[in-house]
């Protein structure tokens, strides 16, 4: 044991067993509260991913995620309905370029794909024609985002895009009411 010297003569004895207990008793609770906290953080990270995973499902804009060959892995519910799908399952696999795109632009948006996956180019941006399963012909604003995997691999493509068939008919048909109110006068 070991003898603590206090004030006086009295001396406190405390065994060796005791201080390896107290080490010990301390080090547990220590390494609960790493423990605790790295719950906590967890905790925390699967809530924000929830959270996150009911935006991309629900959000008022269209979220596709195409493989590197441009097959569909993801489309959250907005998309499939601008697109006249049911669900998922119907699009799940299929060729993004060879179901929803115009015959005259799919060798331009493959190259533009293939320039995303390889980083060649950082213009993220575009808006291109898409057709619904009906055959119906939408313009979509896109912002595309390559997923990488730790080893900087092209994994996957995430598009996201906002329909605006309806504000450029709009444009358009203001600009030609302005354009005969010229011709007018």
């Amino acid at each position: 044991g070991y003898y603590f010297p206090f004030s006086g003569e009295s001396k406190l004895f405390f065994p060796q067993h005791f201080i390896v207990y107290t080490f010990s008793v301390v080090i547990g609770i220590r390494l609960f509260e790493k423990a605790y906290d790295k719950f906590q953080l967890e905790k925390n990270i699967q809530s924000k991913n929830a959270n996150w995973s009911e935006f991309m499902r629900n959000a008022p804009i269209m979220v596709i995620e195409l493989d590197t060959l441009g097959n569909v892995l993801f489309a959250n519910r907005h998309a499939l309905e601008l697109l006249g799908c049911e669900n998922l399952d119907k699009i799940k696999g299929i060729n993004w370029f060879e179901n929803f795109l115009q015959h005259k632009d799919k060798e331009c948006l493959k190259d533009y794909w293939k320039d995303l996956l390889e980083g060649n180019t950082q213009k993220p941006v575009m808006k291109n024609v898409v057709l619904t399963r009906s055959g119906q012909q939408l313009k979509i604003n896109w912002v595309n985002y390559v997923i990488f995997s730790d080893q900087g691999k092209a994994l996957a493509m995430m598009c996201v895009g906002r329909d605006v068939t309806n504000e450029e008919y709009k444009s358009e048909r203001i600009f030609k009411l302005s354009q005969e109110l010229e011709k007018e006068e």
